[in-house]
């Protein structure tokens, strides 16, 4: 929900944020990829996922989660980013690139936290994956990782939606084990909601009632 009382969402398939009121009528189309630079090319794999309002800013995710010729593949492709925009669509930026830094792998989702930000890693290939990083808003990622979901203890496969509590601790939706992550202000494992049958996670966020 925007300071200006509508709802943006991204569209991972038409790789764009829409605007509606909290009527949910169509208002405009906030940003479409062809406005970024950086040779965006439509087409399986790619797309705007995780988005948050921060730091008096619009960050969001453009997924690029697979790259034509890496080697080894599958690997990030060059779009896979974090960008900012201005609440008036203006100042359109790449921020974080995992060309730059291969720590942050395949990223899913974004939100703020401790001055900076979380984002999940969902990559598939090498030591970047199924992870939530902890970058600065200067764009140093934390190391050792915030949390590494392959130590023991901890299980994230698939990291998708990151939430933050008040209380300092995360949720987190795991997509391909079915369950709800909970971790520490400090990015340990604590316990996991799991579900009765296989559901793919997308998403998570904390009822009033807690």
């Amino acid at each position: 929900q925007t300071p200006w009382n509508t709802l943006l969402m991204t569209d991972f398939d038409a790789q764009a944020i829409w605007e509606y009121g909290l009527d949910g009528l169509y208002i405009r189309t906030f940003l479409s990829t062809t406005q970024m630079t950086g040779g965006m090319t439509p087409g399986v794999g790619e797309g705007l996922q995780g988005m948050c309002i921060a730091y008096g800013k619009i960050w969001f995710v453009f997924t690029d989660s697979l790259c034509n010729g890496c080697t080894p593949a599958p690997m990030p492709g060059d779009d896979n980013a974090v960008w900012s925009i201005e609440f008036d669509g203006s100042g359109l930026t790449k921020r974080f690139a995992t060309a730059d830094k291969p720590e942050l792998g395949v990223m899913r989702d974004i939100a703020p936290f401790n001055g900076g930000f979380l984002v999940s890693d969902s990559g598939n290939t090498g030591a970047n994956y199924d992870q939530v990083e902890f970058i600065s808003l200067n764009g140093t990622v934390q190391s050792p990782t915030w949390h590494d979901g392959n130590t023991a203890g901890s299980f994230i496969n698939f990291p998708q939606q990151v939430t933050p509590l008040a209380d300092g601790t995360v949720l987190v939706a795991r997509f391909s084990s079915s369950a709800i992550q909970e971790i520490s202000s400090t990015g340990e494992a604590l316990r996991a909601r799991n579900a009765s049958l296989f559901l793919s996670f997308r998403g998570v966020h904390p009822l009033q009632n807690g």
